[in-house]
């Protein structure tokens, strides 16, 4: 007479299954609900209350869209929203130039290239500027340098995110094709060891991070790579002329190569870097970055901040 090797109720049902399944993601949702009670979600800025999936309350957010609308009419080379006074005719001038303090300005395609760089070098090949650095702005920026705000410098990351997504990939035209320069590597600019004990885990890498991660659900080619140093300590830019920053940078960065196989992934040969920053005011900063990550063989850096600091 046969018998049966296996053990009765060798493994449990698909009905089984399902229930406990069902039970763990009830548990879990009713565990997140609970932690909501108990720590709401608040506003990264200000500290009011807001629903789970926001970044900013109804207060901070008008603030920040009316400067995001300023910055859409920026020159793609150096980030600078406006070139000249509303309605002047300048020699070279883009035709769609307008004054960076005309309301209509947000309205008009993004400048290619503006009079404001034209009479400038930039080492970099591109700007992408979320807002102008000012008012509710300039307080979020300042705050997110620091290890205790990793929270807003997230949040900040992942809105310059989506507007480096819309200005290098605009929408497809009808065949569905592109001429996207998309980046190869998404690299922060580094901070000296000093400063980054004095803040704390802040500041630009989180943003570039948050950016990474953003940008990969649909570039899964880019990778996030720490590719420089700083070699000595660099005074604040934010105390000194335009002449004085570019000398105050200058020699101050330099590509950093890990002693790691790993390191032949991250060969900057024929690479397009996009450089992830806080605020760029002069652009004498991003400028020295990009002349040393070119000499190391980068083909195109593009510069990626959270504030442009806008000039008169």
């Amino acid at each position: 007479m046969g018998t049966d090797s296996s053990p009765p109720n060798a493994a449990p049902d698909a009905r089984s299954r399902r229930i406990v399944e069902r039970g763990v993601r009830f548990g879990a949702q009713l565990g997140r609900q609970a932690l909501e009670l108990v720590l709401p979600s608040t506003c990264r800025l200000c500290d009011a209350c807001i629903a789970p999936e926001r970044d900013f309350c109804a207060d901070c957010r008008p603030q920040l869209e009316s400067s995001e609308a300023r910055m859409r009419s920026a020159c793609l080379r150096c980030g600078h929203p406006g070139a000249g006074p509303a309605g002047s005719v300048l020699p070279g001038a883009h035709p769609f130039t307008l004054d960076s303090a005309d309301p209509q300005a947000h309205q008009a395609p993004p400048l290619d290239r503006c009079l404001r760089c034209k009479r400038e070098t930039h080492a970099f090949d591109g700007c992408v500027a979320l807002w102008s650095y000012d008012g509710l702005v300039r307080s979020a920026v300042v705050a997110a340098k620091y290890g205790s705000q990793i929270s807003l410098a997230d949040a900040l990351g992942r809105r310059l995110a989506r507007r480096i997504r819309d200005v290098i990939q605009p929408p497809s035209d009808a065949t569905g094709e592109t001429a996207a320069d998309l980046p190869d590597l998404i690299t922060p600019v580094p901070s000296h060891l000093w400063r980054r004990i004095q803040r704390g885990a802040g500041g630009s890498r989180v943003l570039a991070r948050s950016v990474t991660g953003v940008l990969r659900q649909g570039w899964p080619d880019v990778a996030y790579a720490e590719l420089l140093a700083t070699t000595r300590k660099i005074n604040k830019q934010a105390w000194l002329g335009e002449k004085e920053r570019i000398a105050n940078v200058r020699g101050a960065f330099r590509v950093w190569r890990p002693r790691c196989r790993t390191w032949r992934r991250r060969s900057l040969a024929g690479k397009h870097v996009l450089l992830v920053d806080d605020v760029m005011t002069t652009g004498a900063t991003a400028g020295e970055i990009a002349r040393v990550l070119k000499q190391a063989g980068a083909r195109r850096v593009t510069v990626a901040v959270v504030a442009r600091a806008c000039s008169g």
